[in-house]
Order: structure tokens, then sequence, then C-alpha cells
């Protein structure tokens, strides 16, 4: 499965699904485009005390992901976590769930 955003067709900026104007030239000018769901851990935590709904997950790890495609989003990372740490991410149940894709960056 694909993520879906949004790029301006005025300067090429990838933007967040819900945009509605470009953060960068500010036009109006959008259309829906899907990225490929794969990046690296930028940054991570622990989540020991989960919310309602995810108590047979804890304790789980949580991250930032800078996907290839220049975005950024948030999701589970299932196994061990690390910065830097290729990942590949399918939507479960409604949430990001990303695994380790082989290495790290170069």
């Amino acid at each position: 499965m694909m993520l879906s955003c949004k790029k301006c067709n005025n300067c090429d900026m990838l933007l967040d699904f819900r945009a509605i104007y470009c953060y960068g030239c500010h036009s109006d000018r959008l259309c829906s485009v899907d990225c490929e769901p794969r990046g690296i851990v930028e940054e991570y935590t622990v989540i020991n005390v989960p919310p309602l709904g995810f108590e047979s997950h804890a304790p789980y790890f949580f991250g930032i992901i800078r996907l290839d495609c220049g975005l950024h989003c948030t999701g589970m990372i299932a196994g061990q976590a690390r910065r830097e740490m290729r990942v590949k991410g399918e939507l479960q149940n409604g949430i990001w769930v990303f695994r380790g894709d082989g290495g790290n960056t170069g």
C-alpha cells in the first residue's frame, strides 16, 4: 500500500495529504500522488504505557520516519529500532507499522 500525499503543481513540493495550499509557494494548485512508505528512522521512543486499544503491544517503539520521497511520517516500529535504520511500512488497522528493510544508510 502506498502513502497518500499531495504535490504542488506550481513548484513540485511534496506535502501532507491534508494540505490545502503549498507551504513553499502558497499555491492552491495541488494534486494527489502516492509515496512509497520506505525510509529512515530519524527519531523514536519506547511506549511503555499505551493508549486504550494498544495495551497488548506494550512496550513498543514509535518513531518519526523520513521517507525516501522527502516527507516525514510517524508510526509504530516493529521489533527493535535504531536511528538511521532503513524501514518499510504497511498500513495495519489504520496505523502505519514499519519494519526493518535491510541495513543502515551509507
